[in-house]
């Protein structure tokens, strides 16, 4: 059964070699490439008999054969119901578990790289948890997460929810000795035994499952107590040892109240799945209308959801069960499977692979662009996750045909470039992007490329007012539009095609203008070019064709269009003022006001084009040139500093020799209704400029504030501060003044006058006797 893309499938290969006898409750570990067997509860003359044997299947050669180890060492009781984890590239240890009339709490490490396989009693330090059975064990990183189960000390039974730690590298139980390290405010209950972690911990159970998701969370879910089946998911930050969920997402529930089931969480790029197979499901009340499972489930831990695509899982599905074991093979990505029970053992083996859905370390997320023409060709920005340095191999595929990229290069982790291969001999659609690394499985996650029909120059058109033969002006853009059309005269709806286009635009005197074309990403392109004079202008649009190797032009072209002069000399009504040296000109709303350097205010009406010379009520500031000139609102005008106007004699052309500044006032004048006035000088407090001219000035609207940098000051000097006037009530304003605080200095880095140490004139200050700077000195 070939694993598809998105899917997992069910396989059940042949077994060969010393096959183990139907059990249930056993546990099943793959270290390297072997799986390793233990234990359990099978049947021995019609009655139930608990087992310590150990068994190994060979996974690396196909041949599914069993054989049965004849160990050394220290080799655990018989027992069934216990937990097994791998903990090394050569060990497995198990814990606990029901032998004949007991519960145990011990540990055993067998070493299946030695020369005979060896089991020995590693006795970790502390307080480890109390016998039980129906728990289980969860490796997270270097240590074994113990939580849940049924059992006690002596006659005791009972549900636990205690969660217990074991520090493989250093072999401690983890808070239950000084100096085994937990988490601030995290603390080891001494008495009742076990680590108390925060937030709500799931209620007692045992027959549940606990599995690792996004590296540092253990999930557990399902199981039941002395009178329910649960249906409930719990995640424990291993990090914090607090009860949570992953990222935002709310916890799911189970797919059904279940128990005594497996389930594994699987490391797929970009999130971890879940996967969850058999176990007997009932009510939540009592264990009525009970029954078994053979159900894969699927959780996509990115959205905390259960997979529920029809066709998810393939191929046939083993019996329904419960108390199974299965262990997952990285190297195959299979999940191995034997036994359980079904109102009998069973001794079948079955392998569920899910490489269509884990995936490689790694994952494609996006593509820029994605699409492109059937002729291939097309550079592609394949952007992703986890890309690592190696052989790169790019497939294309609509689920019948298949193409490779003859040409992918690794950037980065995050990116991989390709160009997209001929697609001309299928037919055009959507098609899946698939990346091999360093060979590596393919991809998981569909990742779209589409195929598009070639684009025909000839039927191809352009329209648009840069086309047109008449109605244009010079020196603004001039647009028109292209409407890729492909072989069959439909219009293309994506893009991907600018650099295909050929759009020139030559001037009357030969000269080619600069085009710009635009990709609108849905078969359309905005062309645009500035005419720079009067005149005519030739067009021609043409598409750089791979199929018919060549530019062609498409349908009209080309094209003359001609462009008149934009200025439009207007015929003003009223006297048009004098111009004199120095004067400035602001707006209010549609006039043009002009003042300074000589007497009065001139006006121009913007909708009349209609020069005046009005009356202003109120008394003039005194005359000036070099002052600053803002617009306040639409009928008020500020006026600030300045200097006097210089003599300027008869018939002298060139302005006049400009003195140094003379005024800091402030000055308003408003129009309202038509009426002119200069405003009373207003009262203005605070940290009031300096004398200055020549300064420049802008209005920031909210809160009316006026900002003044720079200018000359009434001795000439150039100034580089800042003011800001604040003028929401023209008759009561204030200064704030900016401090002028000069950017922090580079360390290392001398600046003007810095001497060959790095140091200014400061910096040569003498230092102490000790090398300390002296007394009073700055320390930088």
């Amino acid at each position: 059964m070939v694993c598809e893309q998105g899917t997992c499938a069910w396989e059940t290969p042949e077994q060969t070699g010393d096959k183990p006898c139907g059990r249930s409750g056993h546990t099943l570990s793959v270290v390297g490439r072997r799986a390793f067997l233990f234990g359990g509860c099978a049947d021995e003359d019609g009655n139930p008999v608990y087992l310590n044997d150990t068994y190994a299947l060979d996974l690396a050669s196909g041949n599914f054969a069993w054989q049965k180890l004849e160990v050394e060492g220290k080799v655990p009781l018989p027992r069934w119901r216990h937990t097994a984890n791998c903990i090394s590239s050569s060990s497995l240890m198990i814990f606990g578990g029901i032998g004949e009339k007991t519960r145990y709490s011990d540990c055993a490490i067998l070493d299946t790289e030695s020369e005979v396989p060896t089991w020995h009693d590693p006795q970790p330090q502390g307080t480890g948890p109390s016998p039980r059975s129906y728990h289980t064990s969860t490796m997270c990183g270097e240590r074994v997460y113990i939580f849940g189960g049924y059992g006690g000390q002596g006659m005791r039974r009972q549900n636990f929810n205690d969660l217990h730690v074991l520090d493989v590298p250093n072999n401690i139980w983890v808070g239950s000795v000084e100096g085994s390290m937990l988490p601030e405010g995290i603390t080891f209950d001494a008495k009742e035994g076990g680590i108390v972690c925060e937030g709500t911990p799931p209620c007692p159970r045992g027959n549940h499952s606990t599995s690792v998701v996004e590296r540092k969370f253990l999930l557990v879910m399902g199981g039941r107590d002395t009178g329910r089946y649960l249906d409930d998911c719990h995640v424990l930050d291993t990090e914090t040892f607090s009860w949570t969920q992953v990222r935002t997402h709310a916890n799911p529930a189970a797919p059904v109240r279940l128990c005594s089931h497996v389930a594994e969480g699987l490391e797929s790029v970009p999130s971890y799945k879940l996967f969850c197979f058999g176990g007997q499901t009932g009510n939540d009340k009592v264990r009525t209308e009970w029954n078994y499972r053979n159900k894969v489930d699927v959780l996509d831990c990115a959205s905390m959801s259960w997979l529920s695509s029809p066709g998810v899982v393939t191929g046939t599905p083993p019996p329904p069960r419960e108390d199974t074991a299965w262990a997952f093979d990285p190297k195959a990505a299979k999940l191995v499977l034997f036994g359980g029970w079904a109102n009998d053992w069973l001794d079948d083996f079955h392998m569920l692979d899910v490489s269509g859905i884990v995936g490689p370390p790694y994952a494609v997320q996006a593509l820029e662009p994605n699409e492109g023409p059937m002729t291939g060709k097309t550079e592609i920005i394949i952007r992703g996750l986890e890309f690592t340095k190696g052989k790169i191999v790019v497939k294309f595929t609509d689920g019948r045909n298949e193409e490779t990229s003859e040409k992918a290069d690794y950037v980065s982790s995050t990116e991989i470039r390709c160009l997209s291969p001929d697609w001309s001999k299928y037919q055009p659609g959507e098609v899946d992007v698939r990346v091999s690394i360093g060979g590596e499985g393919l991809t998981v996650n569909k990742i779209k490329w589409n195929y598009y029909v070639n684009t025909k120059p000839q039927k191809c058109v352009a329209y648009g007012p840069g086309l047109f033969e008449k109605g244009g002006v010079w020196g603004f853009p001039s647009v028109f539009k292209i409407q890729a059309k492909d072989t069959s005269g439909r219009n293309r709806s994506s893009g991907g095609e600018a650099t295909y286009w050929v759009c020139k635009v030559t001037a009357a005197e030969g000269e080619e203008l600069d085009v710009k074309v635009h990709d609108n990403k849905d078969g359309t392109y905005d062309v645009s070019y500035i005419p720079k004079c009067s005149g005519s202008v030739d067009i021609s649009v043409a598409y750089d064709d791979p199929v018919q190797n060549g530019v062609i032009p498409i349908r009209g072209s080309p094209w003359t269009s001609s462009f008149d002069n934009p200025w439009t000399k207007c015929k003003m009504q009223g006297t048009v003022p004098k111009v004199q040296w120095g004067m400035q000109a602001t707006t209010l709303m549609k006039r043009l006001v002009l003042w300074g350097g000589g007497p009065g205010i001139h006006v121009l009406d913007g909708d009349q084009l209609k020069w005046e010379t009005p009356e202003v009520e109120g008394t003039a500031p005194e005359d000036r040139v070099g002052f600053s000139m803002t617009t306040l609102d639409n009928e008020k005008m500020l006026v600030f500093g300045g200097q006097k106007p210089p003599p300027i004699a008869e018939g002298d052309e060139d302005p006049p020799e400009v003195p140094d500044a003379d005024f800091d006032d402030v000055s308003v004048l408003v129009c309202e209704k038509g009426t002119w006035k200069w405003l009373p000088a207003p009262d203005v407090q605070g940290d009031k400029p300096a004398i200055k001219a020549r300064h420049t000035a802008c209005l920031i609207p909210v809160g009316k504030k006026v900002i003044v940098f720079g200018g000359v000051g009434a001795d000439g000097t150039r100034h580089d501060d800042l003011h800001v006037l604040s003028a929401q009530n023209p008759s009561k304003m204030e200064w704030l003044h900016v401090p002028n605080k000069p950017p922090p200095a580079v360390e290392g880095e001398g600046g003007e006058g810095a001497t060959a140490d790095g140091g200014g004139e400061e910096a040569a200050a003498a230092p102490g006797e000790d090398g300390a700077p002296a007394p009073g000195a700055g320390t930088g």
